[in-house]
C-alpha cells in the first residue's frame, strides 16, 4: 500500500494482516459407504447383519449374520442350544418385571456372554425362543402403519444383545396365544423349517433348552419345561446351566400323560348305565372337564335327550324343554356347556354374553366388576331348580360329577381349540374367566340336596395313538 508521501508502508511487525477468505469445503450428506453401496450391484452387496420377518401376523423372527468367518461345515446332526430370553439371558436393569424401554436390560449373569460364545465355538447353533405377548402386531399391520412401540423396543433390545454377542443366531418370539406360544412347539417347528433341519434332523440328546419357567415354587409357570418336553430336548434352568447349581424341587407339575386311558380302562365297565326307565340326569363340572364327550359316548347311545343351555340360551327355556321331554316319557340329561365367542370380543364382552344367557342383571364393566356366571350346575342353588323339576314329575334325579382339575380343564380347552380333529363341535378357546368363576362358585354335589345318585367321573383321554400323542403334549 502506498502512503500519503508516496512511499510504501512497512509491513506489520506481527504479521496480523487478515488472510484472504478460504473456500469452504462442502461435506456430502451421503456417506462414502452408502454411496459405494448405492453403486454396488445387488448381487455383490453384503447381506444385512440383522433381518426381521413376521409370520401369520403373530410370530417375530430375527436372524443375526456374523460379518466375517467361514461357515463351519459338518456331516453330523446339528446340536442346538436354545434359550428363553427374559430372566434367562437378560433381566431388567431397573429391577422391574417388564422393561421400561429398549435400553432397560442387563445380562442375567456376567457369565452369559462368554458361555454362549463357548457354545458357538463348540459347534452349537444358538437360538432364542421367547413368549412376548405384550408386543402388539395386528393393529399396526392392519392399519398399514410401521412397527408399534412395543415391537420397536423389543427389536432394539434383541439387536443390542445380538451385537454384543456377535454370534450367528436367531430369535423366535410368539406374540399371540396360538400355535407358536410355548409350551406349544410351533416356534421350534418354524426354526427346523427355516434351516431345513426338519429334513436333516437334529441331535436332540446333545442339545439343550434353558428357561426360567420351570415349575419351581417361585416360577410363574412351567411352560419352558413343558416346551422342552414337547420337542424332546434336555431341560435346564438358568441357575443349572450358567451357575452349575443343583436342580431345585418342583411344584407337583401337571402331566397330561397321566390322564391317558390305558388298555385296562377299555375292559372296565361303562362309567354310566341307565338305572330307571325314566330319569333326569344333570351334569356338574367345569368347562373343559369332558362333559360333551361323555354325553356322546355314554348317554346319547342310551337314548337320553340332551338339554343344552348353549342352544336354548336361558334356564327357563331349558326347564320348559326338559319338562316336555319328561312328559313324553323320555329321559333327559341337562348338559350346560360353555358359551362360545363368535368373534374377537374382549373378555368383558364374553362375560356379558354368559350373563345374558343366564338371565342375570349383573353386567361386567371396564372397572372389573365381579361376575356371576352360571357354569354347569356349580352350586346347590343352581341344582335345586332341577331337583324341583324331578319332584314335579316324580322321577329320580341323578348327578354326573366331573372331577377334572382346573389345570386339566385348561389343557382340554387349549388342545381342542388348536386341533380341529379333536374338536368336533368346533369350539373356540375360552378365557380364564370361564374356569375361574366355576371354581369360585363350585360346591361338590351331595345326596343331601335331594339327589338320587351321584356318579363321579375322573377324566381319561381316549382316542387313537396319534390323538393321544397330540393330547399328551403340554399346551398350557
Amino acid at each position: 500500500m502506498v502512503g500519503a508521501g508516496g512511499t510504501k508502508r512497512a509491513p506489520s511487525p506481527n504479521g496480523a494482516i487478515s488472510p484472504p477468505p478460504l473456500k469452504r469445503k462442502v461435506e456430502p450428506t451421503v456417506t462414502k459407504k452408502a454411496m459405494s453401496s448405492f453403486f454396488t450391484p445387488t448381487s455383490q452387496k453384503k447381506p444385512e447383519q440383522i433381518t426381521w420377518r413376521i409370520v401369520k401376523n403373530s410370530l417375530i423372527i430375527g436372524k443375526y449374520a456374523k460379518e466375517s468367518g467361514p461357515k463351519k461345515e459338518s456331516s453330523a446332526k446339528p446340536k442346538i442350544a436354545a434359550f428363553d430370553f427374559d430372566s434367562t439371558l437378560v433381566s431388567t436393569a431397573s429391577g422391574n418385571t417388564f422393561p421400561r424401554n429398549s435400553s432397560d436390560w442387563k445380562w442375567w449373569h456376567s457369565s452369559v456372554p462368554s458361555r454362549l460364545k463357548e457354545l458357538e465355538a463348540d459347534g452349537y447353533q444358538v437360538i432364542i425362543v421367547s413368549n412376548q405377548k405384550k408386543i402388539s402386531l395386528k393393529k399396526e399391520i392392519k392399519a398399514g402403519k410401521g412397527d408399534s412401540k412395543s415391537l420397536t423396543n423389543f427389536k432394539e433390545r434383541i439387536t443390542a444383545v445380538m451385537k454384543q454377542l456377535d454370534l450367528p443366531m436367531s430369535v423366535y418370539a410368539a406374540t399371540e396365544d396360538d400355535e407358536y406360544r410355548k409350551p406349544r412347539s410351533g416356534m421350534w417347528n418354524e426354526f427346523l423349517d427355516d434351516y431345513d433341519f426338519d429334513v436333516a434332523g437334529v441331535d436332540l440328546s446333545g442339545s439343550v433348552f434353558v428357561g426360567d419357567a420351570a415349575g419351581r415354587p417361585q416360577d410363574h409357570s412351567q411352560v419352558d419345561r413343558g416346551f422342552a418336553a414337547n420337542i424332546g430336548l434336555p431341560f435346564k434352568t438358568p441357575e443349572e446351566f450358567f451357575l452349575d447349581a443343583d436342580p431345585e424341587p418342583l411344584v407337583e407339575p401337571f402331566n397330561p400323560s397321566l390322564y391317558l386311558q390305558n388298555d385296562d380302562d377299555d375292559a372296565a365297565p361303562a362309567p354310566f348305565t341307565r338305572q330307571n326307565p325314566l330319569e333326569l340326569v344333570i351334569f356338574c363340572g367345569s368347562p373343559g372337564a369332558g362333559k360333551s364327550t361323555f354325553y356322546w359316548n355314554y348317554l346319547e347311545p342310551l337314548g337320553y335327550e340332551r338339554v343344552n343351555q348353549d342352544i336354548l340360551k336361558s334356564r327357563p327355556k331349558c326347564i320348559k324343554v326338559a319338562k316336555e321331554h319328561l312328559a313324553a316319557k323320555k329321559s333327559v340329561v341337562v348338559d350346560r356347556l360353555e358359551i362360545q365367542r363368535s368373534g374377537p370380543h374382549s373378555s368383558t364382552d364374553f362375560a356379558n354374553s354368559l350373563l345374558a344367557a343366564n338371565n342375570s342383571s349383573t353386567r361386567v364393566g371396564e372397572l372389573g366388576i365381579k361376575t356371576h356366571i352360571d357354569n354347569t350346575n356349580a352350586d346347590p342353588e343352581t341344582r335345586a331348580h332341577w331337583i324341583e323339576v324331578a319332584k314335579e314329575f316324580e322321577v329320580p334325579i341323578r348327578c354326573v360329577y366331573f372331577s377334572a382339575s382346573p389345570d386339566l380343564c385348561r389343557h382340554n380347552n387349549a388342545v381342542r381349540a388348536a386341533n380341529q380333529d379333536l374338536n368336533p363341535e368346533s369350539r373356540t378357546s375360552l378365557p380364564g374367566i370361564a374356569f375361574g368363576d366355576f371354581l369360585r362358585r363350585f360346591k361338590e354335589p351331595a345326596l343331601s340336596e335331594g339327589l338320587t345318585d351321584i356318579v363321579r367321573v375322573d377324566f381319561r383321554f381316549r382316542g387313537t395313538a396319534d390323538a393321544k400323542r397330540v393330547w399328551s403334549q403340554y399346551w398350557i
